[in-house]
């Protein structure tokens, strides 16, 4: 350890030792927010939605297609307010637990 004339750090040791450390702290809470945002029981949260248990929310997003990957335990999903004109057939067939699914606000024929 270095030690300046008041026998503690040196300034310039100490700066770079609090830069390191909120750097590093930076990155860990990036990581907790991704993770978090995009994860719902452990499962992958489709792109670009986010993600809450049973929730799935892609609301306002400009999609003009319907993404992929929706937990298995979804209840609810949000894909109004988007570009979306078309449902692929079945896309939903997996999701049991589905109980509302809103859509308002699409280009859907």
């Amino acid at each position: 350890m270095l030690f300046g004339a008041s026998g503690g750090m040196s300034a310039k040791h100490h700066k770079a030792k609090e830069w390191r450390a909120g750097i590093i702290q930076f990155f860990l809470v990036l990581i907790t927010m991704m993770v978090a945002g995009r994860q719902c029981d452990g499962l992958p949260c489709p792109t670009p939605c986010t993600c809450t248990p049973f929730i799935v929310n892609c609301s306002g997003l400009g999609l003009s297609v319907v993404p992929s990957g929706f937990p298995k335990d979804t209840q609810k999903i949000y894909l109004n307010n988007n570009q979306l004109n078309k449902l692929p057939e079945n896309i939903f067939q997996t999701l049991t637990n589905l109980r509302n699914l809103y859509m308002n606000n699409n280009q859907l024929n």
